[in-house]
């Protein structure tokens, strides 16, 4: 089983039921994530790991001790199910089963993807719909955030950027429109800039330097004739190969289109990060094949043999010279997903990177079991497998102090071990992940997977 999910909006409780290692007394904060946590209802299940309603999990560790809660986003796609008791609504791998009308992408908005903060108030992401603002105590929904009324219910992004001067920048995509939003530390909307472009029928990231914003555009677009006949839009995806992506680079002073690049045909869904080093831009990013989008994150009983490649997803550092565009390609070992760096190097050249890895042949593209980290200037990595039975989600880094060097600090994040049939939360050394995790808490059971989040020093 890939994934586990609640079902029918039903939470079961879940406790720590025990510790090993000790927790660095630095360490003390909340790790906060979110992800798929309902993909079953009134005996229908959902065939795409991507639709699942939105869970907020948060892992509480002081000097009391580590506590675990989790609540679903109060999502009007969520409220309306839950009253009714069963699915009403289309999503990526199904399309409407009951005729109900999608006025607004925010009626099918299951803000199941990331976490982040600004001014001390918090929001559940989904990229093409609006933010979710939430109590990071309770974890209660307080509602659907607007920025201002001319990006009310307009798409904000799942991997919002956080400048030097705590500026956070994002971007939101529809087909043909592709905008820019810059908020100020205080969490007010400062810059928006809206620039009418064909994009892509997936536009998960992108990647911020000193001077610039850069959007990859890959060669996957909508087949409308196929929307128009009942596809749902997983179907209606059409991957061309023989087309470019599209780089476009934006000026961060003016938020105007600098230059638009083509490349060859890549999906990047993932950016690890980006730089600017004279006249080029660099540009640090996890390339993955357009089928494990699609077909590789489908859920029991949808999906077949996974097709065993040596290019599901690898790191990629790519340079590119933007007086010509030429660029030259470096890649890394190992098939890599959901990578970290020490966030205060956003933006700025990087010497260390993390990622989750497949170390082994797994049952589905989403089972990862070794934690990487590769150091950019040497080329050497060091890894931690796992036990045969563990998969393991998204682990975050954590600097030690903001004045440590670059990666100092920790990894934290969750998995689940199936010989024990219980979920964790485990944290390592950065600078030492070979020699394994330091701390692990365990649940009493299994709670659902998770997609991205974050851990703040400063909830209490």
């Amino acid at each position: 089983m890939v994934s586990i999910s609640w079902v029918d909006g039903v939470i079961e409780p879940r406790e720590i039921s025990s510790i090993e290692g000790a927790w660095p007394q630095e360490l003390q904060g909340s790790l906060l994530q979110n992800g798929p946590g309902l993909l079953q209802r009134a005996g229908e299940s959902k065939h795409h790991l991507f639709d699942g309603d939105g869970l907020i999990q948060r892992w509480q560790i002081n000097n009391k001790g580590i506590s675990y809660q989790s609540k679903f986003v109060q999502t009007n796609k969520f409220v309306r199910e839950q009253r009714e008791g069963k699915f009403i609504y289309a999503d990526l791998s199904s399309s409407n089963p009951n005729g109900r009308q999608i006025r607004r992408p925010d009626d099918i908005n299951p803000a199941n993807t990331n976490i982040f903060d600004v001014n001390r108030k918090f929001f559940a992401l989904w990229e093409a719909g609006s933010a979710h603002e939430f109590d990071p105590d309770t974890l209660d929904t307080l509602g659907v955030h607007q920025w201002s009324d001319e990006t009310a219910g307009a798409p904000f992004g799942a991997h919002p950027k956080r400048d030097s001067e705590g500026n956070t920048w994002n971007i939101g995509t529809t087909e043909n429109i592709l905008i820019l939003y810059v908020i100020s530390p205080l969490g007010e909307l400062k810059g928006i800039k809206s620039h009418p472009i064909k994009t892509s029928a997936i536009v998960h990231d992108f990647v911020i330097t000193d001077r610039h914003l850069a959007v990859w555009l890959a060669p996957l677009d909508l087949d409308h004739d196929k929307l128009q006949s009942g596809s749902p839009l997983l179907d209606a995806m059409t991957w061309h190969e023989d087309k470019p992506s599209r780089l476009v680079v934006i000026e961060r002073k003016t938020l105007e289109i600098k230059k638009t690049f083509e490349f060859e045909a890549e999906l990047v869904f993932h950016f690890v990060n980006g730089w600017d080093d004279d006249e080029a831009l660099c540009l640090h990013y996890v390339k993955i094949n357009h089928k494990q989008f699609q077909y590789g994150l489908l859920l029991p009983p949808v999906y077949g043999e996974m097709e065993e490649t040596n290019d599901w997803s690898i790191s990629v550092l790519r340079r590119v010279n933007l007086q010509t565009g030429k660029s030259e390609i470096e890649t890394f070992d190992g098939f890599v997903e959901f990578p970290q760096i020490d966030k205060r190097w956003n933006g700025k050249k990087h010497k260390f990177a993390f990622y989750l890895e497949r170390r082994e042949p797994r049952s589905h593209a989403t089972e990862f079991n070794a934690l990487l980290r590769q150091d950019l200037t040497s080329g050497k990595q060091t890894r931690y497998q796992f036990p045969e039975s563990v998969q393991i989600d998204e682990h975050i880094h954590v600097p030690l102090s903001s004045s440590a060097q670059e990666a100092e600090g920790w990894l934290i994040g969750t998995g689940y071990n199936a010989r024990l049939n219980a979920s964790f939360c485990s944290v390592f050394e950065a600078a030492s992940i070979e020699q394994g995790p330091i701390a692990i808490a365990y649940l009493n059971g299994r709670v659902p997977a998770c997609f991205h989040g974050f851990f703040s020093k400063d909830i209490k």
